[in-house]
This record gives C-alpha cells, sequence and structure tokens, in this order.
C-alpha cells in the first residue's frame, strides 16, 4: 500500500498535515554511540495507524539483538538465533525499581515523578534502546520531558504497548502521532502487572485486601503495592519461598485451609503460591 514514510533524515512528508497512517523511520537512534563505536546505537521503523503505533521494529546491530513487533501481545526479540516472546516479565527483584535515563543528572521535574513511583535505582541509557530493555523487563520504566521526535519513539512505543507495557504522557493522556512537527510530549514508560483478582482475608497474619485506590500497604516484611484502579498482591512459592507478584486466577483452598492461587515459580518451577507475606 502507498503509506508515506516520513524519516529523520530526509524532508520527504514532513510538510504533510494530519498524517493518520504512515511510517516512522529513523536510521540511526543514537549517532555519538555508532560514530564512537559504542554499543546503544539503534535502527528503527515504526507503523502507525489511526495516529497509533501498531507495529515495528528495532534493531541494535552492537548488541545483537533485534526486537519487532506486529499487534497486541505479539512482541518478540531475536538473539543468538533465538525468539523470545516479549510480556513485560519483571526480570529484577520484587519490590526493588529500576529504571533507565538518558542522563545521569536528573531534572527536578523527572526526581519527583521517580519519587511518586518509588525508583530505586536509575541506569543511563541511549536511543531507543531503552524501550526494548523495559519490554524485555530488564528495567521497570523511562520518564523524560518532552524531547527529540517521534520517530525515535514510534517503534519502542509499539514494541512496549504490545509487550503489555504502559505508555502516557505525565498527565497520563495516550499519545498519538502526526503532531506539528512530530515533536514528542513528555513521556512515561512502565511495565504493567498482570490483572489481579481482589482478595480480601481476615487472618491478620495474611491479611490482603485489594483497594483499588491505595498506594501501599505493608504487612509484615512484604510490601503491597497498588496501582490506581488495579488491585495487586504478593504471594510465595510454597517451595523455596520466592515472594511474587501473582494474579490471573481464581483463589482456592489449600488441605490445610489456607488460600492459596496457581502459579509459576521463576525459582523453582513450583506450581502453588500461597497468598500472604509468608
Amino acid at each position: 500500500p502507498k503509506i508515506p514514510i516520513v524519516s529523520e533524515e530526509t524532508s520527504h512528508n514532513k510538510s504533510i498535515n494530519n498524517l493518520e497512517n504512515f511510517w516512522l523511520v529513523d536510521p540511526i537512534d543514537g549517532t555519538y554511540d555508532y560514530i564512537h563505536n559504542l554499543e546503544e546505537f539503534t535502527i528503527n521503523a515504526g507503523l502507525i495507524l489511526n495516529k497509533k503505533p501498531v507495529a515495528g521494529l528495532i534493531y541494535a546491530p552492537a548488541k545483537n539483538r533485534m526486537f519487532y513487533t506486529f499487534g497486541k501481545n505479539e512482541s518478540f526479540e531475536i538473539t543468538n538465533s533465538k525468539k523470545i516472546k516479549l510480556d513485560c516479565t519483571k526480570k529484577n527483584k520484587q519490590g526493588f525499581v529500576k529504571f533507565v535515563s538518558y542522563s545521569n543528572k536528573l531534572k527536578p521535574e523527572i526526581e519527583n515523578i521517580y519519587k511518586k513511583l518509588e525508583v530505586n535505582e536509575h541506569t543511563r541509557m541511549k536511543s531507543s534502546y531503552k524501550f526494548c530493555v523495559v519490554a524485555s523487563g530488564e528495567f521497570d520504566g523511562y520518564v523524560a520531558e518532552p524531547r527529540a521526535y517521534e520517530w525515535d519513539v514510534a517503534a519502542g512505543h509499539a514494541l512496549l504497548e504490545n509487550a503489555g507495557g504502559i505508555v502516557t504522557d505525565f498527565d497520563g493522556n495516550e499519545i498519538l502521532y502526526g503532531k506539528e512537527n512530530f515533536k514528542n510530549p513528555s513521556i512515561i514508560l512502565k511495565i504493567s502487572f498482570k490483572p489481579i483478582q481482589k482478595f480480601s482475608f481476615n487472618n491478620n497474619e495474611n491479611r490482603i485486601k485489594g483497594l483499588p485506590n491505595s498506594k501501599k500497604k505493608s504487612t509484615r516484611s512484604c510490601s503491597y503495592e497498588f496501582e490506581p484502579s488495579k488491585a495487586m498482591t504478593i504471594g510465595y512459592c510454597v517451595k523455596c519461598r520466592d515472594k511474587r507478584e501473582i494474579g490471573g486466577a481464581k483463589p482456592y483452598t489449600m488441605k490445610n485451609g489456607k488460600p492459596a492461587i496457581k502459579g509459576t515459580c521463576p525459582t523453582c518451577s513450583t506450581a502453588i503460591f500461597r497468598i500472604g507475606s509468608g
């Protein structure tokens, strides 16, 4: 189909107003790394339909990692000839929030957002590679004030959102494409938690209340995080006691009368998690 291509390196189609269906291409994102033989430069192509990113490809040659997406729940990485499905599964330890940033020195506005999101650590990273490491679950998010252009983020936006991540501006608004001069608004990337059924137990030791408007609740040594309008809870593996977010299935009662939920422990592959702090 004859879909316009808008690229950083050319003037073609940049003067067309109100584009809705088009490609955004950035042949080299992270020019400094490319010139100086560093590793975080990328090649990017993102498809925009009805002003929304729906598909994209990001290739990081020096990292030998290729990321691509072609629809909801269809985001993948290819590395060393191995294909991996991306679903934002957190790879950092639970309760530790690790973001990427474009600078080691944070602006006050971003520092305030980090505090609200309870970010524990941030690592400087360049190019659209930031989107990739959030989609893969290696990092938990990224925050930036208005900067750069649409071709810098379109492919990564599609990749992360189709992997189950969240992409908004600072006010929580959806980011659309084809804006005047193709300039970006502010942006927040976050991994998303799987939908969790609300639970409420009266046992004081394992009491969990899935209150949608709660910010944080603690019982004993375990902290429970609740995003607005999303109830979440923490469980622990009955075998190795690894703590993690759990959900996606109805709770049931074990033989000992304790509430539990079926899942898969990433540490020992046991299929049952107790609900509570352990």
